[in-house]
C-alpha cells in the first residue's frame, strides 16, 4: 500500500519488520503528502525513526502520573501538582507527544526563572521552585516507560541543575509575640503549633483529635511529607491550649473554620500576609516557623540527630543547616525550644522521670527499642523528652504502637 485519503488527510500505510504501520502525513495537497513519504520511508530505514515505537501524548502522561502514582500516595503533593498542569500545557502543549519535549526542557528552564513569583511580584521564581517542576516532568516520563505508554523514556539521563535551597530564615521570640499579636484569632493556634514543634502546615491542619494525647503529651503525625508518620511531644503551652476545648468538641479535626476542616487555601495564605505585614516582618513565609523551631531548638542546645527526629528528616544532612546555631552545651528537651514568654508555666514546676520497673532511661530506651523496630523516630525523641516523663499511650493512638 502507499498513500490513501481519510476524510481530508493523506495517509502513508506501508509494511516496517514485517508489520503494517499507518501514519498521517497532515497534509491535505498529495504532492506535499508525496514529498512527506520520501522522506519518511528513508528516515525509517536508515533508522533514525522507528514508526512502531509506542509514544502518547504529554496530558496523558501527565494526567496517569498524577491520578495513579501521586493521588494515592500523597494528596498534598497530588492537589499541588495538578495545579502546575495548565503551566505545563501552556509550553509544551497538552497534545504533544511525549517523546518531542526533550528539546524543550531547556526553553521551559528559562521561561519559568524569568516568571514572577507568585508570592512576590518583584521577584522571580526561585531556582528549586523550577527544579521542583522538572522533576515531574521527568517522573512522569519515567512512569510512562514503565507502565507501557511510551517504548523510550525521553528525558532519560537529562541533567538537572543543582541549587541551594538551604534557605534558614528564622525570627525572634518578641517578633513572634509580634505575629501572634497581628494574626486572625483562627489563625492564631496553627500558628502556636507551628512554632513549638517545627510542624509543616499541611501536618497540622491534617491533625484530628484522636492524634493527640493531652495528659501525657504526645501528638502523632499520620503521615508526612516523606509518607511515614512520626511522634511530636508537645511543649506546655500546647498542652494548655488544647485542653481548653471541651472534652465534647474533641472529635474530628482539631483546626476548623466554619465548621469544616481547615484547608491549605487562599484564606490562610491572605491572613498569613496581612499578619505579617502588620507584625513589620520582612521575607517571611509560613514554613520558616519550622525553621524558627529547628533554629532556636539548635541555639538551645538540642542534637542534631534528635532534632532531626522530631522535624521528620530522613536525612541528617537536611538538619545539618542548623548545626552552625547549635551552642556548646546540649539541654535535651523540646521544651527549650519553646518562645518564651510570662504566662501559664510557674517559674518553680519540674517534672522528673519516674522510669518503670526502676530501668535507667537510656537501657529502658534500648530495651524497648528492642522490642519495637517499627518506632525508631519514636525513640529518637524520647531522648529529647526522657527527663520530662512524657509517653504517648498505645490506648489513645491505637493506630500505632507508642514507644513505651
Amino acid at each position: 500500500m502507499g498513500l490513501y485519503k481519510r476524510g481530508k488527510t493523506w495517509w502513508l500505510a506501508f509494511s516496517h519488520k514485517g508489520r503494517m504501520t499507518y501514519a498521517s502525513s497532515q497534509q491535505t495537497d498529495r504532492k506535499l503528502a508525496e514529498r512527506w513519504a520520501i522522506s519518511y520511508r528513508a528516515a525509517t530505514q536508515e533508522g533514525r525513526f522507528n514508526p512502531t515505537a509506542k509514544d502518547c501524548i504529554l496530558s496523558e502522561a501527565l494526567n496517569r502520573y498524577i491520578e495513579i502514582h501521586l493521588k494515592p500516595k500523597n494528596q498534598w503533593t497530588y492537589r499541588d501538582t495538578r495545579y502546575k498542569l495548565p503551566t505545563f500545557f501552556k509550553h509544551f502543549g497538552a497534545e504533544t507527544p511525549v517523546s518531542e519535549i526533550r528539546h524543550m526542557m531547556d526553553t521551559y528552564k528559562a521561561w519559568r526563572r524569568q516568571t514572577p513569583s507568585p508570592h512576590d511580584p518583584e521577584k522571580t521564581l526561585s531556582p528549586s521552585t523550577v527544579r521542583r517542576e522538572l522533576i515531574i516532568l521527568k517522573a512522569a516520563t519515567h512512569k510512562a516507560l514503565e507502565w507501557g505508554l511510551i517504548s523510550q523514556d525521553p528525558l532519560a539521563g537529562y541533567r538537572l541543575d543543582k541549587v541551594d535551597d538551604k534557605r534558614v530564615r528564622f525570627i525572634e521570640d518578641e517578633e513572634f509575640q509580634r505575629l501572634l499579636n497581628a494574626a486572625h484569632p483562627n489563625l492564631l493556634p496553627v500558628l502556636l503549633v507551628a512554632r513549638h514543634t517545627g510542624m509543616r502546615q499541611g501536618e497540622i491542619l491534617a491533625l484530628q483529635w484522636s492524634d493527640i494525647d493531652i495528659k501525657r503529651g504526645w501528638l502523632c503525625i499520620r503521615k508526612s511529607k516523606s509518607g511515614e508518620g512520626r511522634f511530636v511531644p508537645l511543649t506546655t503551652e500546647l498542652m494548655d491550649l488544647f485542653s481548653k476545648t471541651p472534652l465534647s468538641e474533641r472529635t474530628g479535626p482539631i483546626f476548623k473554620r466554619h465548621g469544616v476542616t481547615m484547608l491549605r487555601d487562599g484564606w490562610i495564605r491572605s491572613q498569613f500576609q496581612k499578619a505579617i505585614r502588620l507584625a513589620g516582618l520582612i521575607d517571611f513565609r509560613f514554613h520558616d516557623l519550622r525553621h524558627t523551631f529547628a533554629s532556636h531548638a539548635a541555639m538551645r542546645g538540642v542534637d542534631i540527630q534528635s532534632l532531626a527526629a522530631i522535624l521528620g528528616h530522613k536525612d541528617l544532612r537536611m538538619t545539618q543547616r542548623y548545626s552552625h546555631l547549635s551552642a556548646g552545651h546540649l539541654k535535651t528537651s523540646i521544651e527549650l525550644a519553646a518562645p518564651k514568654s510570662a504566662h501559664k508555666t510557674p517559674a518553680n514546676t519540674t517534672i522528673t522521670l519516674q522510669s518503670p520497673l526502676g530501668a535507667e532511661p537510656e537501657n529502658l530506651i534500648q530495651n524497648q527499642t528492642a522490642k519495637n523496630p517499627l518506632i525508631s523516630e519514636g525513640v529518637l525523641v524520647a531522648k529529647v523528652v526522657d527527663r520530662m516523663g512524657l509517653e504517648p499511650t498505645a490506648s489513645s493512638m491505637p493506630w500505632r504502637r507508642s514507644p513505651n
